[in-house]
């Protein structure tokens, strides 16, 4: 790192309205941070990053030039570290101070977040991050995915509160299951069920289940007044999967759709009731 810095006065090339890329110096406080092409950021390690910085160990940051700014594609973590160092030893100097990176040109944001996901394909990265950045990206299932849970009147968010979802990974296992319709349908339960709540990963993939196997036969209006009016809500409905996994030696997902399907029938007879999900799974 230096604090000389040359100017970005490349001839255009060839090619350079897809996407093109190649070495050169930026200074600090040219870099920023897309939010949307990125993984979460991890305020432990940051703050790790800040205590244990190695100037040997930054490497080369991947950054794309849009609008007139460095956008940091891949080393958000590494970026934040080194800004925090340079802090530390220049004081009100840092943004002057220079780094190698290597730089795209003319990427849109999409683009952006579709070459972090191909950097760190290798990587170790949360299924909520590769999601959200695939939305951003506009890959086809999780802007699918995406655009049933808006349509729902609710949002992927980390956030515990009425109305968000986090659990990623058994969105795509429903959508997988039975594409967007059942995913709509699993949703639509849910939210009508517990105002909002409940969006636990086997809430979501036994209520799917439930749907997927007895669809034709299961009245949705039914299954949203038996599992609202079942004591502790969710809470309730996981606490029994409990007993029926311990019982059956199955899945907890697999114990969520039995305790489910249980709910359902009560005060059934006939025809009427689902009957029991251990009788259809062995028939299947």
């Amino acid at each position: 790192m230096s604090n000389t810095t040359t100017p970005d006065k490349r001839p255009r090339n060839i090619g350079d309205d897809h996407g093109s890329s190649r070495i050169t110096t930026v200074k600090l406080g040219q870099l920023r941070v897309s939010s949307a092409a990125q993984r979460e950021f991890s305020d432990t390690w940051g703050e790790f990053l800040e205590k244990n910085f190695n100037l040997d160990l930054v490497g080369m940051l991947t950054v794309s030039f849009r609008d007139g700014v460095y956008w940091v594609v891949d080393g958000q973590h590494r970026t934040h570290g080194l800004i925090s160092w340079a802090k530390r030893e220049f004081g009100d100097e840092w943004q002057e101070w220079t780094v190698h990176v290597n730089c795209h040109y003319n990427l849109s944001e999409r683009a952006e977040a579709a070459l972090f996901l191909a950097f760190n394909n290798r990587r170790t990265i949360s299924a909520y991050d590769k999601f959200t950045v695939g939305v951003t990206a506009d890959l086809a299932v999780p802007t699918d995915i995406n655009r049933v849970v808006l349509g729902a009147g609710l949002r992927v968010d980390k956030a515990r509160k009425p109305g968000s979802v986090s659990a990623v990974g058994a969105l795509e296992y429903v959508y997988r299951l039975g594409d967007a319709v059942l995913l709509r349908k699993t949703l639509n339960t849910i939210r009508d069920a517990w105002a909002g709540t409940g969006f636990d990963s086997d809430v979501i993939r036994g209520v799917a289940l439930v749907i997927n196997r007895y669809e034709g036969r299961v009245d949705e209006e039914r299954l949203v007044k038996r599992l609202s009016a079942f004591a502790n809500g969710a809470r309730g409905v996981r606490q029994r999967a409990y007993v029926i996994k311990d019982s059956h030696g199955s899945k907890l997902d697999v114990a969520h759709a039995a305790a489910i399907t249980d709910i359902y029938n009560a005060g059934l007879r006939g025809g009427a009731s689902l009957g029991s999900w251990w009788k259809d799974e062995v028939a299947a």
